[in-house]
């Protein structure tokens, strides 16, 4: 559903930044790998 917004920022280098938590353990290490192996994300 975001895949094709967030193709356009990586097309015009613009930083992909994540913040987020395990303290709930509502975090997916999944989709975190893949927004920064696809996407070039930064994550917090």
């Amino acid at each position: 559903m975001l895949e094709p917004q967030l193709a356009r920022l990586q097309e015009r280098a613009v930083p992909l930044r994540v913040i987020t938590t395990t303290y709930v353990g509502a975090t997916e290490r999944a989709a975190l790998d893949r927004l920064v192996g696809e996407f070039g994300a930064q994550v917090k």
